[in-house]
């Protein structure tokens, strides 16, 4: 008799922040507005998340953010949703009087919540970060258990707005103004 036993690996979770173009590294110029996406995937058993996300805040300035809502509306306790120079705060987790009777089966990359940034002034590779404090799980299951995970950051440039060129008509304004002052001074004249 030959027996077998398979074990499904169930791969670490992961948090990770996604600049526009769903990409890691994103560039854009002083004044600009661009929305930061953050995306858990893989966990089993997901009863609530508490995050900060941080930045530069000479860089940067957060106009607002939004929550994705993953556990519903009516399912949803919401108890910090705080905006403080440098630092974003999301915190949600199923209601205790919720009729869900455990956590979320997360597969694929599901969005947490998106934040709306503003670049303020010009730096290279400045890290948008996913805090991850020691007395506060990122992560919890169902039955409020911190669970392991590893993140992903993202990093953005932001460069001097690029200079306007002066179109070619700009260029026949003084000319004109000199031929009106000319025309001026002859009927003076």
């Amino acid at each position: 008799v030959f027996a077998c036993c398979f074990q499904s690996a169930q791969a670490t979770p992961l948090i990770s922040v996604k600049m526009p173009g769903d990409t890691g590294n994103y560039t854009t110029t002083v004044g600009s507005l661009f929305d930061s996406n953050i995306y858990i995937n893989s966990i089993a058993d997901l009863g609530g998340f508490d995050f900060t996300l941080t930045y530069d805040s000479a860089k940067f300035s957060v106009q607002s953010f939004d929550s994705g809502s993953i556990f519903g509306a009516a399912n949803t306790d919401t108890l910090a949703k705080t905006l403080a120079p440098g630092a974003v705060r999301l915190y949600e987790a199923i209601l205790l009087s919720s009729p869900l009777t455990q956590g979320l089966n997360i597969t694929a990359p599901t969005l947490l919540g998106t934040v709306h940034f503003k670049a303020l002034g010009t730096v290279t590779n400045s890290v948008v970060d996913i805090l991850v404090n020691a007395n506060t799980p990122v992560l919890s299951t169902f039955a409020g258990d911190p669970v392991a995970l590893s993140k992903v950051n993202a990093f953005v440039t932001v460069t001097p707005p690029a200079a306007v060129p002066l179109p070619a008509s700009a260029l026949l304004f003084a000319p004109g103004l000199l031929a009106v002052f000319g025309l001026r001074k002859q009927k003076a004249a």
